[in-house]
């Protein structure tokens, strides 16, 4: 504190913490080196643009790097599980809660489990729990940037208590045109196959719902 402000402290103490408080806040934003202009920043050149708007045009290179890391890279592989991990956990399963019967709630939360435990239920290849589909597509979130579940009424059938499985899809499945199958209604006896990816999803669209996570 020079001789001015301890003048005017000793006449006026609420104005000598104010001008205090203005010199502190003053040199915070001088040390603030990300806004400083000089020699170390003279070649940043930086664009206000959205992160989709930045990562549109590169997003297939991005996401090829990124995949590749993982693949090569210990510490990306690394990385990616630890955030599965600890989002996704041993699974995200929810119980339900009928009103006035808890005896319903019960049988409602057992009929959810049972749906939640059996790939054959749940997924729509048969191949994962519902924790499995979970970690997937966390997996696929932090990996490639996105994911699309599909959600599929199931066929009916004796062994299907619950009419619902769910389909997880790359971005490479629904953002590229191929010719390659990509799908089947085997429940309307038709096989959208040898067909361009955007045309079997416009027509998937129609008996079933998508779901594009971020």
């Amino acid at each position: 504190m020079n001789a001015l402000d301890q003048i005017i402290a000793s006449v006026n103490p609420q104005a000598a913490l104010r001008r205090q408080r203005a010199r502190l806040q003053l040199d915070a934003l001088r040390r603030y080196d990300g806004a400083s202009r000089g020699r170390r920043t003279e070649g940043w050149l930086t664009q206000g643009t959205s992160a989709d708007a930045a990562a549109g045009p590169a997003l297939k290179t991005l996401r090829d790097r990124s995949r590749d890391l993982v693949r090569n890279n210990p510490y990306a592989a690394k990385a990616v599980a630890v955030i599965v991990s600890n989002t996704v956990g041993t699974g995200i399963l929810g119980q339900a809660r009928a009103v006035r019967s808890r005896r319903r709630s019960q049988q409602l939360t057992d009929l959810l489990s049972s749906w939640a435990n059996d790939p054959q239920q749940c997924d729509y290849h048969g191949r994962m729990d519902f924790a499995g589909l979970q970690a997937l597509a966390m997996r696929c979130v932090v990996e490639s940037g996105e994911v699309l579940i599909r959600r599929r009424t199931a066929i009916s059938s004796s062994n299907q208590r619950v009419p619902l499985q769910l389909q997880i899809m790359e971005p490479t499945c629904w953002m590229t045109p191929t010719t390659e199958p990509v799908m089947t209604a085997a429940s309307r006896g038709r096989a959208l196959s040898t067909t361009p990816t955007a045309a079997a999803l416009a027509i998937g669209c129609m008996t079933s719902t998508l779901v594009k996570i971020m």
